[in-house]
């Protein structure tokens, strides 16, 4: 990161100074970091500053480089053309997969040697990228020096989206690049999605890749690489949840993987996770909602469910049937995507249960005896629709349908050739002999028919043939 501190760089706006944003930008970078990236920053104003060397200990002082962020002040001239020179020296010997430049500054500076140092940087395999910053940055220049690499140039006039940006930037650069080694997956947390997957199951399994990315803050990595990088992870996002799978669903990433029964369980886990909402001793699935009383109730104890959102939601009542000593169920009326909650009561009104319920699917791609969509999914081939969650693990990856008619295509053929080669044994004729007769041997040439074909080549090589032609050529 090369980091504009001029004089400049002190005006003040609606969030505070545009140094002052551009310090919070640097530091959120700084998270999106894993421990085997590499990071350096350099101030600038009237001459470059480097803070920090890509060999920091970046883990084991962030204290430290807070303290040297926060120390930076706004003040002299702007010299971007010596600060992109000390980053092409900071670049060389680096070997890196991906490098990039993030610049930040306002972009009032001289232009002079410019081309020399960018092309430096093109040598060097660097990406340069550029956030304009405050209501009077000179965009037209930070064009110029990322115009090798497609003029990416952000602007953030009032500078509260500049944070975002410089994380998502250095996220992007390293997530940007595919792992392409084979290697074995391993158990990263006790998470209830492994809970049909053992160690050894994960042990044996071999994936042929995925997608380096960072574990984002507030996720929980469940399965991880040879790495340490999240191969499976689950975070909550308000009354949901959202998985990321790093590898892929065709086979070039997980290679096997993706046709084992280890994954069939990891897939079943999953699609749980997504849709079955657990809390404590109440469960909905789908349309369905199910009450476990601890200690039972008494055997006529009715249970009332209400169901409340946000106006203009009306409140409504669902009643419960028992189904067991401490079990009830109930089937929740229509619910638009959103979120609610669900209260339960005995018949006095007494309080049991109070749980949060997010709907954030259509209630027409549920599988119930009315639905109108699934019917028309059912006939489109290739489209299988599960009765149960537990038909998941019943799924396999389907094999390309080219090569299934082909294989079929073939087998008749190779039937039909042994019937064929069979019936004709059994009349005693063999296939050799059928063969020689569809295509009988050339017999030689007798002497006479050599030497007339002699004459004939003999009268293409005469000086009157070739006389005769070029006459009639000129």
């Amino acid at each position: 990161v090369v980091m504009d501190t001029s004089g400049s760089m002190a005006t003040e706006g609606r969030y505070g100074t545009k140094l002052k944003i551009a310090k919070e930008g640097v530091k959120r970078a700084l998270k999106v970091l894993s421990p085997d990236d590499l990071f350096s920053l350099i101030a600038f104003h009237s001459k470059p500053e480097l803070i920090l060397p890509f060999d920091y200990p970046l883990k084991e002082r962030e204290k430290d480089i807070d303290e040297e962020i926060e120390g930076l002040q706004a003040g002299g001239g702007t010299d971007i053309i010596e600060a992109l020179k000390e980053a092409a020296k900071t670049f060389e010997g680096i070997e890196a997969t991906n490098k990039q430049l993030l610049l930040i500054s306002d972009g009032i500076a001289p232009e002079e040697g410019l081309e020399e140092v960018l092309l430096k940087l093109k040598d060097q395999k660097v990406e340069v990228v550029a956030i304009g910053v405050g209501q009077d940055a000179n965009l037209e220049f930070l064009k110029k020096i990322t115009a090798p690499w497609g003029g990416k140039v952000y602007y953030s006039p009032e500078g509260e989206t500049l944070p975002e940006i410089a994380s998502r930037e250095v996220g992007r650069i390293k997530a940007s690049y595919l792992y392409l080694k084979p290697f074995n997956p391993k158990r990263a947390s006790s998470h209830h999605i492994l809970k049909e997957i053992s160690d050894k199951d994960l042990r044996e399994s071999v994936l042929s890749g995925y997608l380096r990315t960072t574990l984002k803050e507030g996720s929980q990595m469940i399965i991880a690489t040879s790495l340490d990088e999240p191969l499976v992870a689950v975070k909550e996002v308000g009354l949901g949840k959202s998985l990321v799978y790093t590898a892929d669903g065709e086979g070039r990433l997980s290679g096997e993987f993706l046709n084992s029964s280890t994954f069939n369980r990891l897939l079943a886990g999953m699609v749980r996770e997504l849709f079955l909402q657990e809390y404590g001793d109440v469960e909905v699935i789908g349309e369905k909602v199910v009450y476990y009383s601890e200690p039972p109730l008494p055997l006529n104890t009715p249970v009332v469910g209400t169901v409340s959102g946000q106006t203009p939601f009306k409140t409504r009542s669902i009643n419960f049937e028992r189904q067991g000593i401490n079990s009830y169920e109930a089937v929740l009326p229509y619910l638009p995507s959103g979120s609610y909650f669900l209260r339960l009561t005995d018949k006095q009104g007494t309080l049991l249960k109070e749980v949060p319920l997010g709907v954030s699917y259509p209630r027409e791609y549920l599988i119930t005896s009315e639905n109108f969509i699934l019917p028309s999914l059912k006939n489109q081939e290739g489209v299988t629709v599960l009765g149960s969650f537990n038909d998941i693990n019943k799924l396999s990856v389907p094999t390309g349908k080219n090569i299934i008619w082909l294989r079929s295509w073939l087998l008749l053929l190779s039937i039909i050739f042994f019937l064929l080669e069979l019936s004709l044994r059994m009349l005693g004729i063999k296939g050799r002999d059928i063969l020689k007769k569809m295509f009988p041997k050339r017999t030689l040439p007798t002497r006479e028919e050599i030497d007339k074909r002699k004459r004939f080549l003999d009268i293409f090589k005469g000086d009157v043939f070739t006389e005769n032609v070029s006459h009639k050529h000129h």
